[in-house]
């Protein structure tokens, strides 16, 4: 038990030590902030401009040192920002149900429209291909363009399906430079990387199998 009481007006509780100056742990925090504030408009030019007004994070009256400020001082804007991030509600986009998540103020979807969305294949197939065009820099109209240039069929086979299994088209490119070479299905595809995109072991195969093509039609 000490001698010296709380520090902050209206307060009478002792003092935790004798060498603190207030009662507990908020007193403290608004001590702090108080000294904040003094040290901050000592050194502003401008302080009388703006009206007063009360910090939405304290309670306690400032002078405004711009016409849109909150907080008394950064301590009481940081620790606002902080309480924000833990147990903020926001609204899902698509049906409106609050939702509370650990993150700040954004778009959500609660958990019934996520499991919604996850079964959706049209729209799974949308988001990979929209995700695969920003991975090769290019954007849906010049993929359609370069489909298009190519008569919607494989620049090396030829073949006018993409793939067996009914997958999009791969988007082959050069993984020195990055530059986008064409539109390959998926056995072309394969192929070159198998071959580690050397044009002489493309040659190499080729010759090898021309070889033993003749060489069958002897026997």
């Amino acid at each position: 038990m000490t001698d010296r009481t709380c520090a902050i007006d209206g307060c009478d509780n002792p003092t935790l030590t004798p060498r603190h100056s207030t009662c507990g742990p908020e007193h403290a925090w608004l001590r702090r902030c108080e000294s904040a504030r003094r040290y901050y408009y000592k050194q502003s030019p401008r302080r009388a401009q703006y009206p007063v007004r009360t910090c939405d994070h304290c309670g306690a009256s400032f002078q405004m040192r711009r016409k849109d400020a909150r907080f008394c001082s950064d301590l009481c804007r940081d620790r606002q920002r902080a309480k924000r991030r833990v147990g903020h509600k926001r609204v899902c986009y698509k049906c409106g149900v609050a939702v509370e998540t650990a993150n700040g103020p954004g778009r959500t979807v609660c958990d019934g429209c996520r499991a919604e969305n996850r079964r959706d294949p049209e729209r799974l197939a949308r988001k990979e291909r929209a995700r695969t065009l920003r991975k090769y820099g290019l954007t849906q109209e010049q993929f359609d363009a370069m489909l298009e240039e190519q008569a919607h069929r494989c620049a090396i086979c030829l073949d006018p399906e993409p793939d067996t299994a009914g997958k999009a088209w791969h988007i082959d490119h050069c993984h020195e430079t990055g530059v986008v070479r064409g539109l390959l299905c998926s056995r072309c595809n394969l192929a070159l990387g198998y071959m580690r995109d050397n044009p002489a072991l493309l040659r190499m195969a080729a010759h090898y199998l021309t070889q033993t093509q003749r060489e069958a039609r002897r026997v």
